[in-house]
C-alpha cells in the first residue's frame, strides 16, 4: 500500500513550485479516455491510446496549472453565491434532490468540498481566458464581415410551420408472439382505417378542429390540436417531407409514429430568410471571438511559458513536452 501511495504522489513536474504528480496524470488519462469513448479499450490498444495522447496531455496540464496560478494572483475566485449557483445549476440539469447529488458524488469518490475544488479551478481559468484575453481582443468590423460573408447559412431565420394534430393512438407493441401479436396487428389496422376515415370527413368538409375534439388521444386535443410554432429543419424526417409538400389548409395522409397513426393539418408556415449583416452583429462577435479565442489563448500561453520555471523529474516527459509545444506554436 505503501508503495502505490508514493508511486501516485510521485512527482513529475514542479511549475513555479506547484507538483504536478503520477496521481494527477492518471486522473486526466482517464478523464480523456472518457472524453474520446475510448474508456473500455484494454491491453495493447489501451496502451496505445494512452501512449497517443501523453503529450497533450502534459500540454495542457502544464497550461492550466499557469493559467490557475495567473488567476489567483489577479485574485479570481469563485464566490458563495456563484458556487450555490452552479449546484442548483447541476441539480436541476440532472433532476437531482441534495440528497441524489450527495449520493452521485459519493459514487465518484468526491464531497461537496472537492466538487467546489474543480469548479473554483474551472471558473479562474475560465475567467483568465474571458478577461486576460478575449477581453483585450479587438474585433473590427471588416472581421465580421469576412465571417458573415463566408458563413451566410448560419445567419437564416429558420422555416417555421404552425400544425393542428389528430393522433389516432396504438397500444405498445406486444412481442410474446401468436395470438398476441394477431391482435396488435388488428388494432394497427384499426387505427389506420379510423385516421383515414376521419381524414376523408375533413376533406369533406368537415371542421378538423370538431374532429380533434371527437376523436384524438392526443394531449394537444385540449387546445384544438395546435402545436407549434415548429422548425422545419427540426421535425422528424417522415412528417417533414409530407409536410413540404402541403398548402395551407391541407391535411396529410395518415403518418405512422411510435404513437400511432397521426394527422396533420398544415396552418402557416413561414420562409427561412437571410438576416441583415447589421442585426446579427452581436452573433458574429461571439463566433467571431470564439474562432480567435484559441489562437490568442495559445499566443498568451507562449508568454505564461517563457516566464515559467519548470523541473521536470523525467527526462523522457520533458522531451515530449519540448516537442509538443514546439509543435503547437509552429501551427
Amino acid at each position: 500500500f505503501r508503495r502505490v501511495l508514493f508511486r501516485s504522489q510521485r512527482v513529475l513536474v514542479k511549475v513555479n513550485g506547484e507538483f504536478f504528480t503520477q496521481k494527477d496524470l492518471e486522473e486526466r488519462q482517464a478523464d480523456a479516455l472518457q472524453q474520446a469513448n475510448k474508456n473500455n479499450l484494454q491491453g495493447a490498444a489501451l496502451t496505445q491510446a494512452v501512449t497517443d495522447m501523453l503529450p497533450d496531455l502534459l500540454v495542457s496540464a502544464v497550461d492550466d496549472i499557469l493559467l490557475l496560478q495567473k488567476g489567483k494572483e489577479l485574485g479570481y475566485h469563485l464566490s458563495d453565491e456563484q458556487f450555490k449557483e452552479s449546484l442548483d445549476a447541476i441539480k436541476k440539469d440532472n433532476n437531482l434532490t441534495d440528497a441524489d447529488l450527495k449520493t452521485a458524488l459519493q459514487q465518484e469518490g468526491l464531497t461537496v468540498e472537492t466538487l467546489r475544488g474543480r469548479l473554483d479551478k474551472n471558473y479562474i481559468i475560465r475567467t483568465v481566458q474571458q478577461r486576460e484575453v478575449m477581453g483585450h481582443m479587438a474585433l473590427t468590423e471588416e472581421e465580421l464581415r469576412q465571417y458573415f460573408d463566408k458563413h451566410r447559412d448560419e445567419f437564416v431565420t429558420p422555416s417555421m410551420v404552425m400544425l393542428r394534430e389528430l393522433l389516432v393512438a396504438t397500444p405498445a407493441q406486444d412481442t410474446r408472439g401468436g395470438q398476441n401479436q394477431l391482435f396488435a396487428a388488428n388494432n394497427d389496422a384499426a387505427a389506420r382505417a379510423k385516421a383515414t376515415a376521419l381524414r376523408e370527413r375533413a376533406e369533406k368538409g368537415e371542421n378538423f378542429e370538431k374532429l380533434i375534439a371527437e376523436a384524438s388521444d392526443s394531449p394537444t386535443k385540449a387546445s384544438g390540436g395546435t402545436i407549434g410554432p415548429i422548425n422545419v429543419s427540426e421535425m422528424a424526417t417522415g412528417i417533414r417531407d409530407a409536410i413540404d409538400k402541403m398548402q395551407p389548409g391541407q391535411i396529410t395522409d395518415p403518418i405512422r409514429t411510435p404513437r400511432g397513426y397521426q394527422l396533420f393539418k398544415l396552418e402557416s408556415r413561414t420562409k427561412s430568410e437571410p438576416r441583415p449583416f447589421e442585426q446579427v452583429k452581436d452573433e458574429l462577435a461571439q463566433k467571431v471571438g470564439e474562432a480567435r479565442l484559441s489562437v490568442e489563448v495559445d499566443k498568451y500561453l507562449t508568454t505564461l511559458r517563457a516566464q515559467a520555471i519548470l523541473e521536470w523529474k523525467r527526462s523522457d516527459l520533458e522531451q515530449m513536452y519540448n516537442k509538443r509545444v514546439t509543435e503547437k506554436v509552429k501551427q
